[in-house]
């Protein structure tokens, strides 16, 4: 299982966002916004998000992000 790090550990790399974890990279990430995300959805499920469960979970929290797709 790949733990998350502290927030200090987000970095960018070609446009895309990465963060690390105790033992990993993860990423890569849109912008450092849907990295956070994943993030929080470990914390909240203790598993890592597929990238179609990450963008479901980044829409229901996310109002504004809901109304800018329609």
């Amino acid at each position: 299982m790949h733990l998350p790090a502290p927030p200090e550990t987000y970095f960018s790399d070609h446009g895309k966002w990465y963060f690390h974890t105790h033992d990993s990279v993860m990423g890569p990430f849109h912008d450092k916004a849907e990295a956070q995300m994943a993030v929080l959805y470990f914390r909240q499920r203790m598993k890592w998000p597929s990238a179609r469960q990450l963008h479901e979970f980044m829409d229901i929290g996310l109002p504004t992000r809901r109304d800018n797709h329609s």
